[in-house]
């Protein structure tokens, strides 16, 4: 009896495998309907399926493989090129470049980048090449005067008048030596964008000092000295930095000025764009010297230039005056420049930040000793 139930059994029929269900029917005779299906056909299809699944799979992941393959040997491309292009830098050749991929993605935008911090390395090394090559022959060249000089006293004997004016003479070349030395250190110093310590520091108060001590080099060239600055402007920079700038300028404007001229230093304030950010300081030395050519106004901030050559030799400048200043200026988070105007002479506009207030006006007192002649 099937007990209600319908079990599923396998069958074997004709030597042909199957499976069949058998299910009672209701009523006072009772039968049993089996229903069966031969599953030799179907195995056979399934067995079928299986190997072309199989086959597929295998396939499908040979060809992703060889596509991935593919894909991250084009991707890495660059990176090859771009670390053989390193590796060849990394021996020597400074001048080599990563060659442009044109593609805007990572790849492409560190490229640009690469490039960009190559020029600029390339640039520093061809500048400390060629300040090596200035600063050796600046002080190579005192050197073999004072030698030649030396060698020409103890050729004869002389009286103590003479030995006296050859060692004044070296005496006076090694005190040049020793400025350009301090200059190059206070450079290099410079160039390491360690930042000094800033405070707020009264601007009229540090062109007291800087116009005191320039007073007797104006006096001897007869060139008068002024200062128009608001008794309340402050920059915020470090005193005694911020004075070898101011120096500088004032020395440069003095010597390279006309006979009879006058150097003047204004200042105002440009208010900051209502953020966080300070307001800033414009200064402007100006001279009533010849003046520098539009071509040459960028060049005079190198190390080593200089203008006029003989002049600047006979008047003792190196031509690091204008480069310490740009990089002592630089660190206090402004610009130094050379702008155009339409009076006579050279006009350094330095811009620095600071407070102030555009149009207050200096007190009787403060007035009086900022615009007096030096």
């Amino acid at each position: 009896t099937l007990g209600g139930a319908s079990p599923l059994v396998e069958v074997a029929v004709g030597g042909r495998p199957g499976r069949m269900v058998g299910l009672a029917t209701a009523g006072p005779e009772r039968y049993v309907v089996a229903v069966g299906l031969f599953t030799d056909t179907l195995e056979a299809t399934l067995g079928d399926l299986r190997w072309l699944l199989g086959g597929v799979w295998i396939g499908s992941m040979v060809v992703t493989a060889l596509v991935g393959l593919s894909l991250a040997s084009r991707a890495l491309r660059p990176v090859r090129m771009i670390t053989e292009r390193a590796a060849a830098i990394a021996e020597g050749q400074f001048e080599t470049r990563l060659a442009p991929l044109g593609a805007d993605d990572e790849i492409g935008r560190m490229t640009g980048l690469l490039n960009r911090m190559l020029e600029r390395l390339h640039g520093a090394l061809d500048a400390n090449r060629r300040f090596a090559a200035d600063a050796s022959h600046e002080l190579r060249s005192p050197l073999t005067v004072m030698l030649g000089e030396v060698d020409v006293a103890l050729k004869r004997e002389r009286d103590g008048d003479e030995y006296r004016r050859v060692l004044g003479e070296v005496q006076s070349r090694l005190r040049g030596m020793g400025r350009l030395t301090e200059d190059l250190m206070l450079l290099v110093r410079a160039q390491e964008n360690v930042a000094p310590p800033i405070t707020d520091l009264p601007l009229l108060a540090v062109w007291r000092e800087v116009m005191a001590r320039a007073a007797d080099a104006a006096a001897s060239a007869g060139v008068v000295l002024s200062v128009d600055v608001p008794a309340a402007m402050v920059v915020y920079a470090e005193a005694g930095l911020l004075g070898r700038v101011f120096d500088n300028l004032v020395q440069n404007a003095v010597q390279y000025n006309r006979d009879g001229g006058a150097v003047s230093v204004t200042a105002r304030v440009e208010p900051g764009d209502g953020t966080w950010a300070a307001d800033t300081v414009v200064i402007q030395v100006r001279d009533t010297g010849p003046g520098i050519p539009a071509a040459e106004r960028e060049r005079v901030f190198e190390r080593f230039y200089r203008l006029d050559a003989s002049r600047s030799r006979r008047t003792g400048g190196a031509g690091l005056g204008l480069a310490i200043s740009r990089e002592i200026v630089r660190l206090f988070k402004g610009s130094i420049r050379i702008v155009a105007t339409d009076l006579p002479g050279t006009t350094v506009e330095v811009r620095l930040p600071g407070s102030g207030t555009r149009v207050e006006a200096v007190s009787a007192t403060d007035g009086a000793a900022a615009r007096s002649p030096a």
